[in-house]
């Protein structure tokens, strides 16, 4: 079975707070095939729900905060290790600021097929409420922010320009 099988089938059997497809949500998983995933709770708490989908195992989730004696599920250090090995292994994290009313969006490859992907979340997005179009999006590699642009021009095709 190759990856993508064992994805698609692990997605097949998650927990209620991990949605295949774009849903109204502050928080978002964009799998490295380009799957989205709406997250009703946390990005750590889905993943230590749903390691299989995240190419991980219970065990080796539990070896991470136990090297940092955390709890599991606590946003410390074993999360920032696990969500940091995600974003190397092509995934993308999107979480909604309410706050400050934007979208910010961590990825370690800003290339052309990251932005097809990123361009249908927002297809995604618009389709479930239009409002969101001139919502700001900060894309960042987890450190330093990439592009700005809002959510209409990311569907709009305008990270191409950008592209370096």
């Amino acid at each position: 079975m190759d990856l993508n099988e064992t994805f698609r089938e692990a997605l097949n059997e998650t927990s209620d707070d991990l949605v295949r497809g774009v849903i109204m949500c502050d928080a978002y998983w964009v799998s490295p095939t380009g799957e989205m995933l709406s997250v009703k709770s946390t990005h750590i708490d889905v993943v230590v729900k749903n390691p299989e989908v995240f190419g991980f195992t219970s065990v080796y989730i539990k070896e991470v905060y136990k090297k940092y004696r955390e709890t599991v599920g606590l946003e410390g250090k074993a999360r920032d290790e696990i969500i940091e090995g995600l974003i190397n292994k092509r995934w993308m994290r999107i979480r909604y600021d309410r706050s400050q009313d934007y979208y910010i969006i961590g990825l370690k490859y800003f290339d052309e097929k990251q932005i097809d992907f990123l361009r249908e979340w927002g297809i995604g997005l618009l389709a479930v409420d239009a409002a969101t179009a001139i919502k700001k999006v900060y894309i960042n590699d987890m450190k330093n922010v990439l592009e700005t642009c809002n959510v209409q021009q990311l569907v709009n095709n305008y990270l191409y320009t950008h592209l370096n």
